[in-house]
């Protein structure tokens, strides 16, 4: 869908088990959409900057997650992050402020958002500045120490 847009569009898809990257290799090689997609496979964790530095957008089509970490690297290298509103993504991406979000299983949507995206270079730097300034102050290792604190003083004083 966003090839129908923006032609010379590329799609870097990296990560997946053995089995996971046997379907997407056969789904890419399969379509037409095989010249706007490089397959990765798994990186590792030393390769991934270089992997968010390489994108323009992030998207995220997870229907499982439960935190949402991925989006939040992306968000700390300063990238828009397109993704489903479900399970703990809306806690990472705030929608149409440090990214897209849209219904789960909604591809149309999520071709939509990245399409928005791509087309307006200002959003999409405004959305990435403010995700990397949100992860700073929400993510980083002080306040998650304080939070964990906090959580296992509540749970101690009910259980007096």
């Amino acid at each position: 869908l966003v090839t129908e847009h923006i032609p010379n569009v590329k799609f870097i898809v990296a990560g997946g088990t053995r089995f996971d990257r046997m379907k997407i290799q056969n789904y890419i090689t399969s379509g037409k959409i095989r010249r706007s997609i490089i397959f990765t496979g798994y990186l590792p964790g030393s390769e991934v900057p270089l992997l968010y530095s390489a994108c323009d957008v992030f998207c995220y089509p997870s229907m499982w997650e439960g935190f949402g970490l991925t989006p939040a690297e992306a968000q700390a290298s300063a990238k828009p992050v397109v993704a489903f509103n479900h399970c703990a993504i809306p806690e990472v991406v705030k929608n149409n402020e440090t990214g897209i979000l849209v219904n789960p299983r909604d591809h149309k949507g999520l071709a939509e958002a990245i399409v928005k995206l791509l087309r307006d270079p200002d959003l999409r730097r405004e959305m990435g500045e403010e995700g990397r300034r949100r992860v700073e102050r929400l993510f980083n290792w002080d306040n998650v120490v304080d939070k964990t604190v906090e959580v296992y003083r509540q749970v101690t004083e009910a259980r007096r």
